[in-house]
């Protein structure tokens, strides 16, 4: 079950990210999320790097703290995300 950019999660405290970019690195997959408003049509300033885990069926994503990690699928997840930031319609 891979992350889709241009998809919506909603978590479970109502907050709204848009997958902008998405990368693997090591095995393991990485988003690069971005919120967005309640009526999903404006980013706002907040972003998140985060792993995917996949147990039991269900998709779970942790927020990256390790800064090496953080730092290295940065540098793959950026120009993805900028890219879609600077014009969805592309995507």
């Amino acid at each position: 079950m891979k992350s889709e950019v241009n998809t919506i999660l909603t978590f479970g405290n109502g907050e709204k990210w848009l997958v902008a970019a998405v990368t693997n690195y090591q095995g393991k997959e990485y988003c690069y999320l971005v919120k967005v408003n309640d009526n999903e049509d404006d980013f706002l300033d907040d972003y998140k790097i985060v792993e995917t885990e996949i147990k039991g069926g269900n998709r779970y994503m942790h927020k990256v703290e390790d800064n090496t990690i953080l730092n290295i699928v940065s540098i793959l997840l950026l120009p993805e995300a900028k890219a879609y930031i600077a014009h969805p319609e592309n995507f």
